[in-house]
């Protein structure tokens, strides 16, 4: 459905969803940035709630190479995975 909207009203809808900690923000941001722009407006909330924890863990998932036996390596990627989930 919002993808059926104009790009000027998905901003608009986009904040209609929000609760909480993000409706306080995107309050306050709508008032002081008039007419913002999608792509703005995703890179500026994506800036503000993103989950460095996360984002560390999926590097440390990636980066996640066997270097000594088969089980360790299993139990290292299990453990990573059990806490990005």
């Amino acid at each position: 459905m919002l993808c059926q909207n104009a790009d000027d009203h998905k901003v608009d809808l986009a904040s209609l969803h929000m609760i909480g900690k993000a409706e306080s923000w995107v309050s306050s941001y709508l008032t002081v940035k008039r007419n913002v722009e999608l792509d703005d407006f995703i890179i500026d909330v994506m800036a503000l709630f993103k989950d460095e924890k996360g984002l560390n863990m999926v590097e440390q998932l990636i980066r996640c190479q066997q270097t000594g036996s088969l089980e360790h390596y299993i139990d290292d990627f299990e453990s990573l995975k059990a806490i990005l989930l």
